[in-house]
């Protein structure tokens, strides 16, 4: 009998908490050949069963190169942290284009299954734009008609966790704690390991897509997991109720205090506005509630602190941003029966009336567009028919005077999977100018270029429906 082929399982975020955790887990516990996506492979740990590959999830040529020969693929991937020297544009839109290459090449490779680590969605209309962007992740990959599970989980306890971690460092550092009306919203905390647990044995491949959501046993208000934290670390610490602290604040003195940088805090302190439990959840396919108490979790992890100590590659909060390179992202709507291919066109056509009164050009070839000034080449890109479509339209950066060439720079016109949105994007520009110039001048007005544009698709899309 031919012996059966093993499960190949990508990890993207293989690097961060928990991709770690459950690649430790997984060579433990089962016999399934594992795949590591990072941004850089370059001193990650290598096994018989466990090898690496570099990727950047804002390429999808990399996702294209990542996902061969997989079989199950696990997204652990947020973008509340920059990778870029200077980041243009929302993190909800950062997580959109990822999500969307990770669906669109899971799809064209075959991928059987994907499973996806969400936040718990409360019963609201309100969302916070971390929880908005969490559930728009998930539609976008459940866009690519691949079976996907996901799993939605409050705060996750575990070393070197983003919110674990901001949440021991206000305890240890703080004698007094203001405690905002925030803190009373409503946690139900769930153990890393209990976690990982679960995500392995759903790995097998079903042709079921669900929604679960995954809790502890316990619910407790934010400030109480504070006091019970106090308790375990054996540190005395006067808490003080105020009936309310603006949000901005709150984020400020977080990440003062606990040293994490506000991109990170924001979007978590903002959350917390909501109770994030199972009882005020939206309704959900699965409730799956762990074993392990919020006291017994925060011990082990302070146990595994005295075990073990981060490689260099491990690095919590902030990645080494050696080059100046610029990400720029911007959502706007996408005009009614309009798709990516026009939006692209419609660019090259608005941009030159835009400018008129700075004399600017737009000349463009089958292959090549060029933007002008004066006659001198500013900019010129190469048009990329063989990975562009009517959904998404890719120009490679080739030259000009404001333009650094690295072969990796690249403009993209992309329709959102709902087809409500079109974003607009540069990855990977080096520019031609002194950094502090181009920060202060080019940046500036490509975003003011770009603001223009977005009101410019406004007008046809009212003009459509009218």
């Amino acid at each position: 009998m031919e012996e059966q082929k093993k499960l190949t399982i990508g990890i993207a975020g293989a690097s961060g908490f928990i991709g770690r955790n459950l690649i430790e887990y997984l060579l433990q516990t089962t016999d399934y050949n594992i795949v590591g996506f990072c941004r850089d492979s370059k001193g990650q740990r290598w096994s018989e069963r466990l090898s690496w590959r570099s990727c950047d999830l804002y390429s999808l040529l990399d996702a294209d190169a990542a996902l061969i020969d997989v079989d199950v693929a696990i997204y652990l991937v947020h973008s509340m942290i920059p990778t870029a020297q200077l980041s243009q544009g929302n993190f909800r839109d950062f997580d959109l284009i990822m999500a969307d290459n990770f669906s669109r090449a899971a799809r064209k490779r075959g991928v059987k299954k994907i499973i996806y680590l969400s936040g718990i969605i409360p019963a609201t209309n309100n969302l916070s734009n971390h929880l908005a962007s969490r559930l728009e992740v998930e539609k976008t990959l459940q866009a690519s008609e691949i079976p996907t599970t996901v799993f939605r989980c409050g705060l996750i306890l575990g070393p070197y966790g983003s919110s674990f971690e901001m949440m021991v460092k206000l305890v240890k550092r703080l004698p007094l704690m203001v405690c905002p009306a925030w803190t009373k919203s409503e946690c139900q905390p769930v153990d890393l390991i209990d976690l990982v647990e679960v995500i392995s044995k759903n790995l097998a491949f079903s042709t079921e897509a669900k929604i679960v959501n995954v809790v502890g046993p316990e619910s407790y208000p934010y400030v109480e997991l504070l006091k019970k934290t106090s308790k375990v670390l054996k540190r005395k610490i006067t808490f003080i109720n105020v009936p309310y602290v603006s949000p901005k604040l709150s984020t400020l003195w977080v990440s003062l205090i606990s040293r994490a940088p506000i991109s990170l805090v924001r979007p978590l302190v903002s959350s917390l506005k909501h109770n994030m439990n199972d009882a005020n959840s939206v309704p959900v396919d699965e409730t799956i509630v762990t074993n392990t108490e919020f006291e017994d979790s925060l011990k082990r992890s302070f146990s595994y602190f005295k075990k073990k100590r981060l490689n260099k590659h491990e690095r919590i909060y902030r990645p080494v941003l050696e080059s100046e390179e610029v990400r720029s992202v911007q959502r706007f709507i996408l005009p009614s029966g309009k798709d990516a291919a026009w939006v692209a066109s419609e660019y090259m056509t608005w941009l030159p009336k835009f400018l008129s009164f700075l004399v600017f050009r737009v000349k463009s070839t089958d292959e090549f567009i060029s933007f002008n000034l004066f006659g001198v080449r500013l900019l010129v890109l190469k048009f990329s028919p063989d990975r562009s479509s009517t959904s998404r339209q890719l120009f490679y950066i080739a030259g000009g005077v404001l333009a650094d060439y690295s072969g990796r720079g690249r403009l993209e016109f992309r329709e959102s999977s709902d087809k409500k949105y079109i974003i607009a994007a540069i990855h990977e520009f080096r520019p031609n100018l002194p950094w502090y110039i181009y920060r202060y001048t080019q940046a500036i007005f490509h975003l003011l270029v770009m603001r223009a544009f977005g009101r410019h698709l406004w007008k046809v899309n009212k003009t459509s429906q009218t």
